[in-house]
């Protein structure tokens, strides 16, 4: 579990979860989904790809969270060797 949070006003996010960013300070030796969460059931993926810093945000379909519903960034099983101090932005707009 790398985020766990619980949403308190209802908002939107994109499809492809337009406008959110990544970053790792040490990149990723292999690729590396980390998924996004709403209340237990997948909404999107952060992927970072071999050697790279930054992620790309992948979701088929916009998401509308409401007040009360969790919301989780989980890393995979196999935890990359290299890829660390991860930080993550998730760009929505209040409805």
């Amino acid at each position: 579990m790398l985020l766990r949070t619980v949403v308190a006003r209802r908002s939107r996010l994109q499809v492809d979860l337009a406008g959110s960013q990544g970053k790792a300070g040490v990149a990723a030796t292999a690729e590396r989904d980390l998924h996004v969460q709403r209340n237990g059931t997948s909404i999107g993926t952060i992927r970072f790809a071999a050697s790279a810093s930054t992620s790309v945000f992948i979701a088929a379909s916009e998401t509308v969270l409401e007040p009360g519903d969790l919301l989780e960034v989980i890393a995979p099983v196999s935890p990359d060797a290299t890829l660390a101090d991860i930080a993550i932005a998730l760009t929505g707009t209040v409805t």
